[in-house]
């Protein structure tokens, strides 16, 4: 796709982007998702990553809505989840779309901590697992190949999550973008996760976080 000063200087417009430092734009989306570019001026990276960001908004929304099916899904399999304050779950979806393995969190196999209602939050921490790591521990017992899979997912991703996320391939995370409440609890382990991902390649598609009965 070739977008030049002429035919839409609305963009830069749009974006902030002052023109003078434009001539003209090179935008290329080869099948493997990612975005090259050429610049015939000087561009900052901030400038450039506006300007992808506009032109795959069209893209990323018909994505988003392939998946957000799938996101009912999980929450069903959160409510398996015995953690009185958070429910979570993630489901992951092959390279293909075709459904995989899932998980919910909670304590590990054999240990009666889920049991426990009065358990202290700072050792529910350390003893419980994540939904997100359930399901790739799942998805190793099963023989399951995660490289190139979506991950749904009820919750943002924490860090030691996204972690596990990237190292398992991995490659797309569908979730709802985090409440007020959720985001100030985990808002550092939110951001770092975030930085993980945009450096790993990772892609994220946040939906609207509304109710399930929404």
């Amino acid at each position: 796709m070739i977008v030049s000063l002429n035919d839409a200087p609305q963009i830069l417009k749009a974006l902030g982007i002052d023109s003078r430092n434009v001539n003209s734009l090179n935008f290329a989306f080869p099948t493997d998702g990612w975005i090259e570019a050429t610049v015939t001026k000087l561009l900052s990276r901030d400038d450039f990553h506006k300007i992808s960001r506009y032109l795959e908004e069209d893209e990323k929304d018909d994505t988003i809505k392939k998946f957000l099916k799938f996101l009912p899904i999980a929450r069903q399999v959160a409510q398996l989840s015995k953690d009185p304050s958070t429910k979570a779950g993630a489901l992951i979806l092959g390279a293909q779309g075709e459904g995989g393995p899932w998980g919910y969190n909670g304590a590990p196999r054999g240990c009666d901590a889920d049991e426990n209602k009065n358990l202290d939050r700072d050792l529910k921490l350390m003893v419980f697992e994540h939904a997100e790591r359930n399901a790739i521990y799942a998805a190793a017992r099963q023989g399951f190949p995660t490289i190139g899979c979506t991950m749904v997912i009820t919750h943002f991703p924490c860090c030691d999550c996204a972690r596990a996320i990237i190292q398992s391939g991995i490659t797309t995370v569908v979730c709802p973008t985090p409440d007020p409440g959720f985001a100030e609890r985990w808002a550092k382990s939110i951001c770092v996760s975030r930085s993980l991902f945009e450096e790993c390649g990772v892609t994220v598609l946040e939906v609207p976080n509304v109710s399930p009965t929404s």
